[in-house]
Protein backbone atom coordinates (compact mmCIF):
# COMPACT_ATOMS: atom_id res chain seq x y z
CA UNK A 1 0.00 0.00 0.00
CA UNK A 2 3.14 2.33 0.62
CA UNK A 3 4.23 1.74 -2.41
CA UNK A 4 0.96 2.51 -4.39
CA UNK A 5 0.66 5.59 -2.56
CA UNK A 6 4.21 6.65 -3.20
CA UNK A 7 3.57 5.61 -7.02
CA UNK A 8 0.75 8.31 -6.97
CA UNK A 9 2.18 10.83 -4.80
CA UNK A 10 5.18 11.87 -7.02
CA UNK A 11 3.08 12.15 -10.46
CA UNK A 12 0.77 14.19 -8.25
CA UNK A 13 3.32 16.41 -7.14
CA UNK A 14 5.17 17.00 -10.76
CA UNK A 15 1.77 18.14 -12.19
CA UNK A 16 1.08 20.54 -9.40
CA UNK A 17 4.90 21.88 -9.75
CA UNK A 18 4.14 22.29 -13.80
CA UNK A 19 0.80 23.98 -13.30
CA UNK A 20 2.28 26.61 -10.69
CA UNK A 21 5.19 27.12 -12.85
CA UNK A 22 3.30 27.68 -15.93
CA UNK A 23 0.61 29.83 -14.56
CA UNK A 24 3.38 32.03 -12.88
CA UNK A 25 5.55 32.48 -16.18
CA UNK A 26 1.98 33.36 -18.01
CA UNK A 27 1.53 35.74 -14.62
CA UNK A 28 4.65 37.63 -15.16
CA UNK A 29 4.42 37.91 -19.12
CA UNK A 30 1.07 39.17 -19.04
CA UNK A 31 1.58 41.57 -16.24
CA UNK A 32 4.47 43.17 -17.92
CA UNK A 33 3.20 42.99 -20.96
CA UNK A 34 0.15 45.21 -19.66
CA UNK A 35 2.30 47.86 -17.79
CA UNK A 36 3.92 48.24 -20.94
CA UNK A 37 0.64 48.58 -23.28
CA UNK A 38 -0.40 51.06 -20.56
CA UNK A 39 2.56 53.54 -20.28
CA UNK A 40 2.25 53.75 -24.46
CA UNK A 41 -1.06 54.73 -24.26
CA UNK A 42 -0.29 57.04 -21.42
CA UNK A 43 2.25 58.75 -24.37
CA UNK A 44 -0.87 58.21 -27.05
CA UNK A 45 -3.14 60.30 -25.13
CA UNK A 46 -0.34 62.68 -24.32
CA UNK A 47 0.52 63.25 -28.36
CA UNK A 48 -3.62 63.17 -29.13
CA UNK A 49 -4.59 65.40 -26.94
CA UNK A 50 -1.52 68.14 -27.05
CA UNK A 51 -2.19 71.60 -28.76
CA UNK A 52 1.66 72.69 -29.68
CA UNK A 53 4.81 71.17 -29.48
CA UNK A 54 5.18 72.91 -26.09
CA UNK A 55 2.20 71.25 -24.72
CA UNK A 56 2.86 68.00 -26.03
CA UNK A 57 6.47 68.11 -24.44
CA UNK A 58 4.84 68.92 -20.67
CA UNK A 59 2.30 65.75 -21.60
CA UNK A 60 5.07 63.32 -22.44
CA UNK A 61 6.72 64.49 -19.78
CA UNK A 62 3.95 64.04 -16.92
CA UNK A 63 2.92 60.86 -18.89
CA UNK A 64 6.56 59.37 -18.21
CA UNK A 65 7.40 59.55 -21.91
CA UNK A 66 10.92 60.85 -23.77
CA UNK A 67 11.84 64.90 -24.63
CA UNK A 68 11.56 66.05 -27.94
CA UNK A 69 14.55 67.41 -29.42
CA UNK A 70 14.69 70.56 -30.69
CA UNK A 71 14.14 69.63 -34.72
CA UNK A 72 10.76 67.80 -33.24
CA UNK A 73 10.17 70.92 -31.23
CA UNK A 74 10.97 73.07 -34.58
CA UNK A 75 8.65 70.83 -36.86
CA UNK A 76 5.34 71.84 -37.74
CA UNK A 77 2.94 70.53 -35.32
CA UNK A 78 0.42 68.50 -38.21
CA UNK A 79 3.61 66.97 -39.38
CA UNK A 80 4.92 66.33 -35.62
CA UNK A 81 1.98 64.53 -34.39
CA UNK A 82 1.93 61.71 -37.20
CA UNK A 83 4.88 61.19 -36.84
CA UNK A 84 5.15 60.72 -33.09
CA UNK A 85 2.52 58.34 -33.83
CA UNK A 86 4.02 56.18 -35.74
CA UNK A 87 7.65 56.03 -33.71
CA UNK A 88 5.37 55.25 -30.91
CA UNK A 89 3.31 51.87 -32.37
CA UNK A 90 6.87 51.14 -33.65
CA UNK A 91 8.65 51.02 -30.05
CA UNK A 92 5.72 49.49 -29.13
CA UNK A 93 5.98 47.13 -31.22
CA UNK A 94 9.62 46.45 -30.55
CA UNK A 95 8.88 46.25 -26.63
CA UNK A 96 6.52 43.37 -27.00
CA UNK A 97 9.02 41.90 -29.34
CA UNK A 98 10.93 41.63 -26.54
CA UNK A 99 9.06 39.67 -24.27
CA UNK A 100 8.63 37.26 -27.23
CA UNK A 101 11.82 36.52 -27.76
CA UNK A 102 12.36 36.30 -23.94
CA UNK A 103 10.21 32.98 -24.45
CA UNK A 104 12.26 30.54 -25.58
CA UNK A 105 14.63 31.11 -22.15
CA UNK A 106 11.73 30.33 -20.21
CA UNK A 107 10.64 27.60 -21.68
CA UNK A 108 14.27 25.87 -21.63
CA UNK A 109 14.18 26.42 -17.87
CA UNK A 110 10.27 24.92 -17.86
CA UNK A 111 12.02 22.12 -19.76
CA UNK A 112 15.06 22.07 -17.20
CA UNK A 113 13.00 21.65 -14.11
CA UNK A 114 10.33 19.24 -15.74
CA UNK A 115 13.25 17.30 -16.33
CA UNK A 116 14.73 17.17 -12.56
CA UNK A 117 11.53 16.64 -11.52
CA UNK A 118 10.93 13.48 -13.94
CA UNK A 119 14.37 12.43 -12.49
CA UNK A 120 13.29 12.94 -8.99
CA UNK A 121 10.14 10.34 -9.55
CA UNK A 122 12.39 7.78 -11.32
CA UNK A 123 14.68 7.74 -8.51
CA UNK A 124 11.87 7.71 -5.98
CA UNK A 125 10.14 4.59 -8.22
CA UNK A 126 13.40 3.00 -7.62
CA UNK A 127 13.24 3.53 -3.91
CA UNK A 128 10.22 2.51 -3.62
CA UNK A 129 10.49 -0.82 -6.09
CA UNK A 130 13.58 -1.79 -3.58
CA UNK A 131 11.98 -1.51 -0.83
CA UNK A 132 8.79 -3.14 -1.86
CA UNK A 133 11.32 -6.27 -2.40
Amino acid sequence: MLVALGFLIVPLQAASAWRIYTSNIQGQNGAEQSVISQKFEGMRRAINSATSPADLQARLNSAGGPSLSLANLATPFPVLRPKLLASLEQAKLNALEQFSSSKPSMIWSLLQRCFHVILSAVGYGLGFAASAQ
